[in-house]
């Protein structure tokens, strides 16, 4: 973990709030020949705000978005697994809405949990270790899903529903 004096409570206060409205935390799809992999990233207009992530914590990397029409050009600060553990350890305990804790707990174990398997394609990783990573990435997902259809988010947030 990454220890720096500038590190404070206010910083990591800012940075915990500034994530929960512009960042994301996903597990890439498992797949044959790999177990999927743990990213994290914040995405804004202001280009300064996220290079300031990237020299905050020292990692990543900065990554233009496309885009089409008369859209403003987004930047997107990227971090993934042992890094983006880093980040979510640090920034966990600042976190205030329940939902994106749920992610950040569910994004800590998959790295944590996450084995490193070595040979060919049949030699990759064991069944049932392929199953766990699959129903992380199939939770993460559930967590990620927008709306009020959302599987799993009447836990973590209050839906009301307008009567008609």
């Amino acid at each position: 973990m990454i220890l720096d004096t500038n590190f404070t409570v206010e910083n990591l206060n800012w940075i915990a709030g500034f994530f929960e409205g512009e960042g994301t935390v996903l597990i890439s799809k498992p797949g044959k020949n790999h177990l999927g992999s743990l990213r994290v990233s914040i995405v804004n207009t202001d280009k300064e705000i996220i290079e300031f992530f990237k020299t905050f914590f020292g990692f990543g990397y900065i990554k233009q978005i496309k885009v089409e029409g008369n859209r403003k050009i987004a930047w997107r600060w990227v971090i993934t697994a042992k890094q983006a553990l880093n980040f979510l350890q640090i920034i966990s305990p600042y976190i205030k809405r329940k939902l994106v804790k749920e992610r950040f707990k569910t994004g800590i174990q998959y790295q944590k949990d996450k084995k490193h398997y070595f040979g060919g394609p049949g030699n990759f990783a064991d069944e049932n270790y392929r199953r766990q990573q699959y129903e992380y990435w199939l939770y993460m997902k559930e967590l990620n899903f927008r709306g009020i259809d959302c599987p799993v988010a009447h836990k973590y947030k209050k839906v009301t529903r307008k009567k008609k």
